[in-house]
């Protein structure tokens, strides 16, 4: 898929499987590839939240779609719809919703500098969460940037939407037969929104075969998270 400028900001949609990721061997003592992780790059850009320095921290809101919106330029969901769509994953208690979010979003700000807060009312959030208007696949995360400077651009929005038409679990219980773990895909599509790409078929949350429910970040997820956002603070 391509980019295109609006004003000061450029905007990419990205799909959700392997795409060519950054040579970031600087980052840390090891090459990313042995450190298990692949960061996204877009327009030649790595990507992250807050200043566009690499370790260096940020604070990210999320909120849920209430309303269509629509995206005609990405590649992926170019309609987002509401998330009441998936209501059934979370028995239709928003009180269930908020605690899925808390935790998927928990399992990245404990290993990295990444502070999420869901949005204030009225608040567009910086991470949109809802249904796809048109059902594909599974799930994917559309990020957009602004304008780089040395080989990093700073994320300015991102949204994640989940295909209503799949059965999805809340994480708590037995899971309905073929059903997949709301909470664990919800935590890979964050690890998008915020700057990693797929470093392989498995090992990691950020892997891109469907390994089962997953509540912790893996080695790799966590030395990328770090690479872009810097340790968690105490």
């Amino acid at each position: 898929g391509g980019a295109w400028s609006d004003g000061a900001e450029v905007r990419r949609a990205f799909i959700d499987k392997i795409v060519a990721g950054a040579a970031v061997a600087a980052l840390l003592a090891l090459p990313a590839a042995a450190a298990g992780y692949r960061l996204l790059e877009i327009d030649g850009l790595n990507v992250k939240w807050g200043e566009p320095l690499m370790r260096s921290g940020a604070e990210v809101s999320y909120g849920f779609a209430a309303a269509e919106v629509s995206m005609p330029g990405a590649i992926n969901c170019r309609a987002l719809a509401p998330i009441a769509r998936l209501a059934a994953a979370w028995e239709r208690d928003p009180e269930r919703l908020a605690e899925i979010a808390a935790e998927a979003f928990g399992i990245w700000s404990r290993e990295a500098d990444l502070r999420f807060r869901p949005a204030a009312p009225g608040e567009p959030p910086d991470i949109l969460i809802g249904a796809q208007g048109e059902p594909d696949r599974i799930a994917f995360a559309n990020v957009w940037h602004g304008t780089g400077r040395q080989g990093i651009a700073p994320l300015t929005r991102a949204a994640i939407c989940f295909n209503p038409l799949v059965a999805w679990s809340d994480g708590e219980g037995p899971d309905p037969a073929g059903a997949l773990d709301l909470p664990t895909v919800l935590a890979h599509e964050i690890g998008h929104a915020i700057g990693l790409d797929h470093p392989g078929a498995t090992g990691a949350l950020m892997g891109y075969s469907n390994q089962g429910d997953i509540d912790h970040l893996m080695p790799g997820d966590v030395a990328g998270a770090v690479a872009l956002y810097g340790p968690a603070r105490d």
